[in-house]
């Protein structure tokens, strides 16, 4: 049978279905209820759902029908795939479920059109990469790694820990120390470098390079109790893995988060124990979706920012609040006992909103696929070593700017590195 036949076309929606009815179940029994406070209302409105389920089905065929006419899943496409499963399906279930903006909804599904119809429409970028790139790219990420090391002993010293339990104690420790560039360098590092180097190492059976960078995680989890420093490998290595299994991995993604969304609901509703729901249903899927909402909510009626929160850029708009708009944001809709600001930190969506307005949904997902298209052209001879790198990105671009995932999380360190990596054909300009 063709792996395009109706019949393929239907297993893998099939599979979106489910873990959409999945999350819809999710939010009704666990969230509205145990997280309410996060503001999941429950009141849902039976022609949202009806509408949220069309869009549903329209904006996967439409990425599948494109996906057809693909040589191989490049980590651009699978990238765009993992962000419409963690941002915008459990965006349709928290619109429909809890009454949530139409016209913001309506906005924010044509950034996901757009962005797919600009995909089939844009040529691809060839990129003529530099020769004998090796040894730079082994020496940055020896370098950047020794360089974190000796920061860390200097400034935190030396300790190991595996207990999620306090990683808010140590986070207050790790920003009282003002390490400098930290910032900048631990995302770096977690986000872009070492998740590149164990994959290459991976591929290539360096297990020695595996160890020793799985260590620095490890430590860097320790000093900074940033959760994601330690899932970072994991996660690289899992999607590595299933981008081997060619275009099954349409199939296989949706079903691995509806295992996962299951897992953490039997854990609550039989023994009680929410730490699964908490750490992946609420905070990774729909947390985020309610923060766009909040933040169309706020910047609807305060007015748009114009990109004026960036140094960048705050020549040309003046900043118009004392507080950073995830500071805003989190003063203004959470309270926090210990009198400190929540930072209410989002992705893309909101921040293409709060910029913009409803003409950023446009811009933005232009800006996107330019990027996303670099990104096809720097990594489509190293598939298998890249999708992993790329795949991660989607966790910080749900929660964070796009000019932040670019220059603070790493993405743009981790393009260049793509761009040295070895094995990387020299020369794909024709």
């Amino acid at each position: 049978m063709n792996k395009y036949s109706p019949h393929y076309l239907f297993r893998d929606f099939l599979a979106v279905l489910i873990y959409r009815v999945i999350l819809d179940i999710s939010y009704v029994l666990i969230m509205s209820k145990v997280f309410a406070y996060n503001y999941y209302i429950l009141n849902p409105d039976i022609f949202k759902i009806f509408e949220s389920y069309t869009f549903l089905i329209v904006i996967f065929f439409i990425f599948r029908i494109n996906l057809k006419f693909k040589e191989a899943i490049l980590p651009g496409y699978l990238l765009t795939y993992l962000l419409f499963l963690i941002s915008y399906v459990p965006f349709l279930s928290l619109y429909a479920l809890s009454n949530g903006s139409r016209a913001f909804f309506y906005g924010v599904t044509c950034f996901w059109i757009l962005l797919i119809l600009m995909d089939c429409t844009f040529p691809k970028i060839h990129i003529r990469t530099l020769k004998d790139s090796k040894p730079i790219y082994f020496v940055l990420t020896l370098m950047l790694n020794l360089v974190s090391i000796i920061l860390i002993f200097k400034y935190l010293g030396f300790s190991l820990n595996f207990n999620l339990s306090i990683v808010y104690d140590i986070r207050s420790k790790y920003i009282e120390a003002k390490i400098p560039f930290a910032g900048y360098l631990f995302n770096w590092l977690s986000y872009a470098v070492n998740p590149l180097f164990i994959s290459y190492s991976y591929f290539n059976k360096k297990w020695i390079n595996i160890i020793f960078i799985v260590f620095i995680q490890l430590l860097l989890f320790s000093q900074t109790g940033m959760k994601s420093f330690l899932f970072a490998p994991v996660f690289v290595i899992g999607i590595s893995w299933l981008i081997n299994k060619g275009r099954q991995i349409i199939l296989l993604i949706p079903s691995l988060l509806s295992l996962v969304i299951l897992l953490g609901n039997f854990s609550y509703l039989i023994i009680g124990d929410i730490w699964i729901s908490a750490l992946f249903t609420n905070r990774t899927l729909f947390f985020p979706a309610s923060l766009s909402f909040i933040y169309y909510d706020f910047f609807s009626r305060n007015g748009f920012i114009y990109l004026s929160s960036h140094k960048l850029f705050s020549v040309l708009f003046p900043y118009p609040y004392t507080l950073d708009p995830a500071r805003l944001i989190g003063s203004t809709y959470f309270y926090s006992s210990s009198g400190s600001v929540m930072a209410a930190n989002n992705g893309i969506i909101a921040d293409a909103y709060m910029n913009f307005g409803f003409l950023g949904f446009f811009l933005f997902s232009f800006a996107f696929v330019l990027i996303l298209k670099i990104i096809n052209g720097i990594s489509e001879n190293n598939i298998e070593i890249t999708a992993g790198l790329f795949g991660l990105s989607v966790l910080y671009l749900s929660n964070s700017s796009l000019l932040t995932c670019l220059f603070t999380h790493g993405l743009a360190i981790a393009i260049f590195l793509t761009y040295l990596l070895p094995g990387v054909k020299k020369d794909v300009q024709k």
